[in-house]
C-alpha cells in the first residue's frame, strides 16, 4: 500500500528507515563476522549494499526502475568512498596473511588467523557501517526529491532521468549528509557501530533534517546554493534553509 503511493512521500521515508534500521542490526554482525575471513569485508560490503539499495526501492515503489540502476546512479554521481575501500583493503590484507601464515606452518600458527580477525574488527565494523548509512541516506534522499518532482509535475512515477536528474542535485548537500553520519558512526569507535537505538536516533535525524532541504527549490522556481562553511554541532543556532533575492529568481542558501 505505501509503494503504491504517489504522493504520501512521508509514508516511503518511515518505511524506508524502519527497513534500513532491521537490516542495519544484521549488517553489524554480518561486518564483525566478516574481519576473520579473507575476502570476507568486500564480499559483506557489496551483498549489504545491495540489499539496502533493493529494499529501499521496493519501500518507495519505482516500478520503472530497477535497484541495480539506482544503485549506480548513487555510485557514478555521489560516491567517492575511497577511504572506505582503502579500509576494507587493508582489513582484508591482514585477515588474508594470517591465512597464509597458518597454511605455511602447517596449522601451528593457527592463533594468527583469529589474531587477524580481532584487529581487524575495529577497522571493518565502523568502515561497512558507515558506507551501510551513508548509501541509505543517499537513495533514500534522491528518491524523495526524485518523488516530490515527478508530483510537482503530475507525471505519476519517476523514471530514470528523474533520478539522475534528483542525483545531481542531491550532490550538493551530499557531502554534508556524510558527515552527519559520520558523527554518528565515528572511524575509531567500533562500539558506537553497535549502539543501534543511537544509531537510529542520529538517522532519523538526518533524513528528516535533509529531506526537507533536498526539495526546498521544487515549485519555487528557486536553485540549491551551498555554503562552503564547515558543518559544525551547532545546528540549532543556524539557519537551515534561508532564501534569498536575486533580482526575479530565488535562490535556497544551505547553511
Amino acid at each position: 500500500y505505501i509503494s503504491a503511493q504517489v504522493t504520501r512521500i512521508d509514508l516511503k521515508v518511515d518505511l524506508a528507515i524502519a527497513e534500513t534500521m532491521r537490516i542495519y542490526k544484521h549488517t553489524v554482525r554480518s561486518a564483525l563476522a566478516s574481519g576473520f575471513i579473507p575476502g570476507g569485508p568486500s564480499a559483506t560490503r557489496v551483498a549489504v549494499a545491495t540489499v539496502v539499495c533493493k529494499t529501499i526501492v521496493a519501500c518507495f515503489g519505482v516500478p520503472t526502475v530497477s535497484s541495480k540502476t539506482v544503485m549506480e546512479i548513487v555510485h557514478s554521481i555521489i560516491w567517492e568512498d575511497i577511504g572506505h575501500n582503502m579500509s576494507v583493503f587493508f582489513a582484508e590484507g591482514i585477515s588474508t596473511g594470517g591465512l597464509v601464515l597458518t597454511v605455511a606452518s602447517g596449522g601451528i600458527l593457527a592463533p594468527l588467523l583469529a589474531a587477524s580477525g580481532v584487529i581487524n574488527a575495529p577497522i571493518v565494523v565502523p568502515a561497512i557501517t558507515r558506507m551501510f548509512l551513508m548509501l541509505a541516506c543517499d537513495v533514500i534522499l534522491i528518491l524523495v526529491r526524485a518523488f516530490k518532482e515527478s508530483t510537482n509535475k503530475c507525471i505519476g512515477q519517476p523514471l530514470k532521468k528523474d533520478i539522475e536528474v534528483a542525483a545531481h542535485m542531491y550532490r550538493q548537500i551530499s557531502k554534508k549528509v556524510h558527515k552527519k553520519i559520520n558523527k554518528a558512526v565515528p572511524r575509531h569507535n567500533m562500539i558506537r557501530s553497535f549502539q543501534t537505538s543511537r544509531v537510529r536516533q542520529h538517522f532519523e535525524e538526518v533524513v528528516g533534517k535533509y529531506k526537507d532541504l533536498v526539495t526546498a527549490d521544487i515549485g519555487h522556481g528557486a536553485t540549491l546554493k551551498v555554503l562552503d562553511a564547515e558543518d559544525d554541532d551547532s545546528d540549532s543556532e543556524k539557519t537551515l534553509c534561508e532564501p534569498e533575492k536575486n533580482g526575479s529568481s530565488t535562490s535556497i542558501k544551505v547553511l
